[in-house]
């Protein structure tokens, strides 16, 4: 999420991007996140240098988030123990995988069943993210 939000912020900027700026931004979202529970040095600003992604395939952590988001959409209808669901949501999977890059994703994604503009899934992903910071305070509690 940290490197998500770095990548966004930085899409967003105005003005020229150097490695002074990023520097300052990727400290600044290293502070938002990690609030007083970490110190940072100097050298902390360079920590964005190490992750290649950033270079070589611009916007990977949206694209990689985007995957995410339909796979908790989709893996539910793919699972169904209603068997005329899954056999449904397996052939407009299979048709997703067969289609490549013939259109855009989040047209493709919706025909697969993981309609990414809908207000619905964006419910069901928030869900999702829920009972996964349940299950991490879960976990914190049994440590």
């Amino acid at each position: 999420m940290l490197d998500a939000d770095f990548e966004l912020r930085l899409y967003e900027r105005d003005g020229p991007i150097a490695g002074p700026s990023l520097g300052a931004l990727y400290l600044a979202v290293v502070a938002e996140f990690y609030g007083e529970t970490v110190s940072l040095n100097d050298w902390d600003a360079h920590a964005w240098q190490r992750t290649p992604h950033y270079f070589t395939s611009p916007l990977y952590l949206g694209r990689y988030g985007l995957a995410s988001a339909a796979a908790d959409v989709l893996i539910p209808q793919l699972t169904s123990p209603v068997d005329t669901e899954a056999a449904t949501a397996r052939r407009a999977f299979l048709n997703l995988m067969r289609s490549g890059s013939s259109g855009y994703p989040l047209d493709l994604l919706s025909r697969a069943g993981a309609d990414l503009d809908n207000s619905h899934t964006s419910e069901v992903l928030v869900a999702r993210l829920q009972s996964l910071v349940e299950e991490l305070a879960r976990v914190e509690r049994l440590e």
